[in-house]
């Protein structure tokens, strides 16, 4: 995990950085293209588990939400480190 990524509005490049270390870490994370933007970047979509049922979690939809993009990430982070671990993130029990 890079700590500068949280710090501030991340770009692009940023965000793809951090979710390709994000999978490289986590065997059970997989990184996806999930399409092109308005403005023709690419969508990143991450898969974490075993993908047979999902729950779609969506942020940084509009250009000035960054926020939203940088708590996905780092839920992401905690929810692979239970999903590889205890199976447990905060009062909940996916195990």
């Amino acid at each position: 995990m890079n700590p500068a990524f949280f710090k501030q509005p991340p770009d692009c490049a940023s965000l793809w950085q951090e979710l390709r270390q994000l999978a490289a870490e986590h065997p059970s994370v997989r990184l996806f293209r999930g399409g092109r933007s308005a403005c023709g970047r690419e969508i990143p979509v991450l898969g974490i588990g075993s993908l047979k049922k999902a729950v779609l979690f969506a942020g940084g939809v509009h250009g000035q939400e960054w926020l939203t993009t940088l708590l996905l990430t780092r839920f992401a982070r905690q929810f692979a480190a239970a999903w590889e671990g205890s199976g447990e993130l905060a009062d909940f029990s996916f195990a």
